[in-house]
Protein backbone atom coordinates (compact mmCIF):
# COMPACT_ATOMS: atom_id res chain seq x y z
CA UNK A 1 0.00 0.00 0.00
CA UNK A 2 1.32 3.41 -0.74
CA UNK A 3 0.53 6.41 1.35
CA UNK A 4 -0.38 9.01 -0.87
CA UNK A 5 -0.75 12.06 1.39
CA UNK A 6 -0.62 12.69 5.12
CA UNK A 7 -2.33 15.46 7.34
CA UNK A 8 -1.40 16.55 10.99
CA UNK A 9 -4.39 17.47 12.86
CA UNK A 10 -5.42 17.40 16.29
CA UNK A 11 -2.49 16.41 17.49
CA UNK A 12 -1.65 13.49 15.50
CA UNK A 13 -0.73 12.93 12.06
CA UNK A 14 -3.42 10.89 9.15
CA UNK A 15 -1.93 8.88 6.63
CA UNK A 16 -3.90 8.59 3.47
CA UNK A 17 -3.78 5.49 1.68
CA UNK A 18 -5.29 3.85 -1.17
CA UNK A 19 -8.70 2.04 -0.56
CA UNK A 20 -9.03 -2.06 -1.34
CA UNK A 21 -11.95 -4.07 -1.17
CA UNK A 22 -11.06 -7.80 0.50
CA UNK A 23 -10.84 -9.02 3.91
CA UNK A 24 -7.75 -10.05 6.02
CA UNK A 25 -5.80 -13.42 5.66
CA UNK A 26 -7.12 -14.04 9.26
CA UNK A 27 -10.69 -13.14 8.50
CA UNK A 28 -10.42 -15.24 5.21
CA UNK A 29 -9.31 -18.56 7.46
CA UNK A 30 -12.14 -18.31 9.38
CA UNK A 31 -14.49 -18.10 6.53
CA UNK A 32 -12.47 -21.01 5.11
CA UNK A 33 -12.98 -23.49 8.05
CA UNK A 34 -9.91 -22.23 9.26
CA UNK A 35 -7.15 -23.68 7.57
CA UNK A 36 -5.83 -23.93 3.81
CA UNK A 37 -4.35 -26.17 1.77
CA UNK A 38 -0.78 -25.84 0.95
CA UNK A 39 -0.73 -24.70 -2.09
CA UNK A 40 -3.21 -22.01 -1.46
CA UNK A 41 -1.49 -20.87 1.76
CA UNK A 42 2.50 -20.88 -0.15
CA UNK A 43 0.60 -18.67 -2.90
CA UNK A 44 -1.15 -16.43 -0.40
CA UNK A 45 2.52 -16.20 1.22
CA UNK A 46 4.87 -15.84 -1.48
CA UNK A 47 4.09 -12.29 -2.30
CA UNK A 48 4.09 -11.07 1.32
CA UNK A 49 8.02 -12.64 1.30
CA UNK A 50 8.47 -10.52 -1.83
CA UNK A 51 7.26 -7.19 -0.01
CA UNK A 52 9.54 -8.93 3.17
CA UNK A 53 12.31 -9.24 0.79
CA UNK A 54 11.66 -5.40 -0.28
CA UNK A 55 11.39 -3.58 3.88
CA UNK A 56 14.85 -5.53 4.50
CA UNK A 57 16.62 -4.36 1.46
CA UNK A 58 15.55 -0.67 2.69
CA UNK A 59 16.85 -1.76 5.89
CA UNK A 60 13.70 -2.14 8.22
CA UNK A 61 11.82 -4.56 9.99
CA UNK A 62 8.26 -4.97 9.67
CA UNK A 63 8.09 -7.11 13.39
CA UNK A 64 4.19 -7.76 13.38
CA UNK A 65 3.91 -10.15 10.59
CA UNK A 66 0.28 -12.33 11.50
CA UNK A 67 -2.47 -13.33 9.51
CA UNK A 68 -4.40 -9.84 10.56
CA UNK A 69 -1.37 -8.01 8.91
CA UNK A 70 -1.98 -9.46 5.66
CA UNK A 71 -4.64 -8.19 3.52
CA UNK A 72 -6.48 -9.87 0.51
CA UNK A 73 -7.19 -7.06 -1.61
CA UNK A 74 -9.71 -8.11 -4.25
CA UNK A 75 -8.53 -7.58 -8.13
CA UNK A 76 -10.65 -6.85 -11.12
CA UNK A 77 -10.10 -10.18 -12.97
CA UNK A 78 -11.37 -11.58 -9.94
CA UNK A 79 -8.57 -13.13 -7.75
CA UNK A 80 -7.16 -11.57 -4.96
CA UNK A 81 -3.73 -9.73 -4.39
CA UNK A 82 -2.08 -10.32 -0.82
CA UNK A 83 -0.68 -7.15 0.67
CA UNK A 84 1.10 -6.40 3.68
CA UNK A 85 -0.13 -4.18 6.29
CA UNK A 86 0.46 -2.53 9.38
CA UNK A 87 3.99 -1.41 8.04
CA UNK A 88 3.57 1.40 10.72
CA UNK A 89 5.21 -0.96 13.17
CA UNK A 90 8.16 -1.36 11.04
CA UNK A 91 10.86 -1.04 12.57
CA UNK A 92 14.95 -0.36 11.28
CA UNK A 93 17.17 -2.77 11.62
CA UNK A 94 20.98 -2.26 10.65
CA UNK A 95 23.77 -0.72 12.44
CA UNK A 96 23.19 1.03 15.96
CA UNK A 97 19.79 1.61 15.21
CA UNK A 98 18.39 -1.90 16.32
CA UNK A 99 19.97 -1.40 19.76
CA UNK A 100 17.23 1.35 19.92
CA UNK A 101 14.03 -1.68 19.21
CA UNK A 102 10.95 -1.47 20.97
CA UNK A 103 9.56 -4.41 22.53
CA UNK A 104 6.65 -5.69 20.08
CA UNK A 105 5.19 -8.99 20.25
CA UNK A 106 2.42 -10.97 18.63
CA UNK A 107 2.00 -13.97 20.68
CA UNK A 108 2.45 -17.20 18.46
CA UNK A 109 4.22 -14.81 15.86
CA UNK A 110 6.81 -13.69 17.39
CA UNK A 111 10.55 -15.24 18.14
CA UNK A 112 12.52 -15.01 21.05
CA UNK A 113 14.49 -12.24 20.24
CA UNK A 114 11.37 -10.08 20.02
CA UNK A 115 10.31 -10.20 23.08
CA UNK A 116 13.74 -8.18 24.77
CA UNK A 117 15.23 -4.55 23.63
CA UNK A 118 18.34 -6.47 23.64
CA UNK A 119 17.65 -9.84 21.60
CA UNK A 120 19.00 -8.81 18.47
CA UNK A 121 16.36 -8.84 15.44
CA UNK A 122 16.40 -8.92 11.62
CA UNK A 123 15.39 -10.25 8.98
CA UNK A 124 15.20 -13.58 10.28
CA UNK A 125 12.25 -12.01 13.03
CA UNK A 126 10.35 -11.33 10.05
CA UNK A 127 10.76 -15.28 8.33
CA UNK A 128 10.16 -16.55 11.46
CA UNK A 129 6.28 -14.69 11.79
CA UNK A 130 6.08 -15.73 8.42
CA UNK A 131 6.97 -19.34 8.97
CA UNK A 132 4.18 -18.91 12.07
CA UNK A 133 1.67 -17.41 9.99
CA UNK A 134 1.90 -20.42 7.23
CA UNK A 135 1.65 -22.98 10.15
CA UNK A 136 -1.78 -21.19 10.81
CA UNK A 137 -2.92 -21.78 8.02
CA UNK A 138 -2.28 -25.34 6.78
CA UNK A 139 -3.23 -26.24 10.97
CA UNK A 140 -5.54 -23.82 11.42
CA UNK A 141 -4.08 -22.90 14.96
CA UNK A 142 -2.02 -20.22 16.13
CA UNK A 143 1.97 -22.11 16.91
CA UNK A 144 2.50 -21.81 20.87
CA UNK A 145 3.93 -18.79 21.72
CA UNK A 146 7.61 -18.87 22.13
CA UNK A 147 7.96 -18.51 25.70
CA UNK A 148 6.36 -21.97 26.09
CA UNK A 149 7.94 -23.51 23.48
CA UNK A 150 11.59 -22.80 25.39
CA UNK A 151 10.72 -25.22 28.30
CA UNK A 152 8.21 -27.59 26.86
CA UNK A 153 8.01 -27.61 22.92
CA UNK A 154 4.96 -29.21 21.97
CA UNK A 155 4.64 -27.73 18.48
CA UNK A 156 2.90 -30.27 16.28
CA UNK A 157 4.82 -30.56 13.05
CA UNK A 158 3.12 -30.40 9.99
CA UNK A 159 4.51 -31.93 6.75
CA UNK A 160 4.43 -30.03 3.76
CA UNK A 161 4.36 -32.40 0.40
CA UNK A 162 5.68 -30.61 -2.96
CA UNK A 163 5.60 -33.11 -6.03
CA UNK A 164 9.07 -32.92 -8.26
CA UNK A 165 9.17 -31.29 -10.87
Amino acid sequence: MRVRHFVVANGTAYLVMDYYVGLSLAEYLDKQGGRLGEAIATQLLLPILDGLRAVHAKGFLHSDLKPQNIYLAKTDAGGVRPILLDCGSERQSMGERSRSLSVLVSAGYAPFKQYSRKGKQGPWTDIYAAAAVLYRAVTGETPPEVTERMTDDEIKPVLMVHPMS
